[in-house]
């Protein structure tokens, strides 16, 4: 997905009046014009019978040329959704296309993907709210779009929240919001994204769908968020009368006040700002919802985060105003630690339940289909052994640490002997393939708080996982292996691991140096000898 962002070349106004003199056969268009020669000439004296000319507004407006000049109109109904539809693969080649300025697209595509323009009469009086859309069955479906709005079409807006790309990974058609001023033209300005892949197409039929209703601003009272593991949870209170909140905004920040750069381009822009949907406020006057967001949480946590302005926002992108709060960063109570959900929170994967955090039921069944795997117990040698689950689709019941976790996993249990000792559990062996993968492992199967390591990525050449546990005790130990949520998985898959115990040993004993079959308690192998 591209941020919206790219140029054509422009037109100057003597252009477009030697496009206009060559069209029209003008009487008085010359090859020299200047700019002051665009000028209306001194109007004439009035006479005693006749009024006098209206004063001279300045130059003239050029002709609307290209694309522009013949938009398909389209008239907007309040509380109504209306449609329009076309196919840029019929633009013809010899229109000018408009300049989509620096951020809609790539910049100087070549070629520039055609265009078509609809001019929209926004219903009704005041602010009123548009929500348009290319998501439907008019729409060639690999269609890689983008829609710019703007009020004057021929010229490129300049304000953000005016360009539209595809949705997500997996949506190359665009959507958007937006408000406007009821009884407005708007001109959108449909075209392909010069980048798309080798699986989409940059111009195609299309089919527009518009809705327009009076925009209602939303009203935020109160807000809170805090950190939990790698999740984002928070909460809202106000009100709305158009009864359509969707989302939340939030704009964190660091001590010094600097905005966090959550999409990683180098500077603060409007892609910093996160949304996310609220489950239970669409449809209501009244707000009072929570969210919470598998993701973020270890970002805010790395940058710092201190700050956050939190805003509602309802179908049409309409906000309220921002309030800023602390980040809060509570420390999570594990299995049958006191609650309240005020104060005092269960780790996730747990819920407060009469006040004391409850294993859930799913976390209680995944962990009694642990995969039991025995590993022969070392003396100065390390051993192994292997064992493979399935992954299958949907939510799973565990949590990791260390990175986004949300996806099914497969659960495996060991036993670690009395004595000198260290635990090894790596996910490249055969059944994983190129499975993108998560490790992690726990001291008690159903709490989180017992986490002992977690590993996304350890091989320079792979996405496979590792994990290691020196000098670990005594006792049962469950080993999770999941997906990364955003490595376009295909589920069900298998995924393997290698589980190993290393002997750790007394000084004097024969060692090896690159501790793969041993360890020395004391030091580095040398010499072949433990220090």
């Amino acid at each position: 997905m591209h941020l919206c962002g790219h140029q054509s070349p422009r037109l100057s106004l003597v252009s477009r009046l030697a496009l206009a003199c060559a069209g029209l056969a003008l009487i008085g268009c010359g090859d020299n014009l200047a700019p002051q020669d665009l000028v209306d000439a001194t109007p004439p004296a009035p006479t005693p019978d006749a009024a006098p000319p209206a004063a001279d507004a300045g130059p003239d407006a050029a002709p609307a040329v290209g694309v522009c000049a013949a938009p398909l109109a389209l008239t907007g109904a309040l509380a109504d959704t209306v449609t329009t539809s076309g196919d840029t693969s019929t633009t013809d080649d010899s229109l000018p296309l408009v300049d989509l300025g620096d951020s809609c697209g790539p910049e100087d595509p070549d070629p520039q993907p055609p265009q078509q323009v609809v001019a929209y009469q926004v219903p009704g009086t005041g602010r009123v709210g548009l929500e348009f859309s290319l998501i439907n069955d008019g729409t060639t479906a690999n269609f890689d779009s983008l829609v710019q709005v703007r009020s004057d079409c021929a010229t490129a807006p300049t304000e953000s929240g005016t360009c539209f790309d595809g949705v997500g990974f997996s949506e190359p058609r665009s959507r958007g919001t937006y408000i406007a001023d009821g009884g407005d033209t708007l001109y959108l300005v449909i075209t392909g994204d010069a980048n798309a892949s080798d699986t989409r197409v940059t111009e195609g039929a299309w089919s527009l769908d518009v809705y327009a209703d009076t925009a209602t601003q939303p009203t935020l009272t109160e807000a809170s968020l805090r950190i939990m593991q790698t999740f984002i949870d928070g909460s809202v209170t106000g009100s709305d009368a158009g009864a359509d909140v969707r989302s939340v905004r939030l704009v964190a920040y660091n001590a010094d006040g600097d905005e966090l750069d959550t999409n990683l381009n180098g500077m603060s822009d409007p892609g910093d700002r996160l949304i996310f949907p609220l489950p239970n406020s669409d449809g209501q006057t009244s707000i009072s919802d929570t969210f919470r967001v598998d993701a973020f949480g270890l970002f805010y946590l790395d940058n710092e985060a201190v700050e956050v302005d939190i805003s509602l926002l309802d179908r049409f992108g309409d906000e309220s105003a921002r309030l800023r709060r602390p980040v809060d960063r509570p420390v999570l109570r594990g299995v049958g630690d006191s609650c309240d959900d005020v104060t005092d929170f269960c780790a996730i994967d747990l819920a407060c339940t009469a006040d004391v955090c409850a294993v859930s039921q799913g976390t209680t069944d995944a962990c009694a289909a642990a995969i039991d795997v025995t590993i022969a117990t070392p003396t100065d040698t390390t051993t192994t052994a292997q064992a493979s689950g399935t992954l299958v689709a949907g939510d799973g019941a565990m949590t990791a640490t260390c990175v986004e976790s949300s996806a099914s996993e497969a659960v495996f249990s060991v036993d670690v002997p009395a004595g000198a000792y260290d635990l090894i559990a790596s996910t490249r062996v055969a059944p994983t393939g190129d499975l993108d993968t998560i490790l992690y492992v726990r001291a008690d199967c159903a709490d989180p708080t017992t986490e002992q390591a977690c590993n996304d990525d350890a091989f320079a050449d792979g996405s496979e996982s590792r994990v290691e546990l020196r000098d670990v005790a005594a006792g049962t130990y469950t080993i999770v292996a999941e997906p990364y949520p955003f490595g376009f998985v295909t589920l069900p898959a298998d995924v393997g691991v290698e589980l190993s115990l290393r002997p750790v040993l007394a000084s004097g004993a024969a060692c090896d140096v690159d501790e793969v079959e041993n360890r020395c308690a004391d030091g580095p192998c040398a010499a072949d000898l433990c220090p």
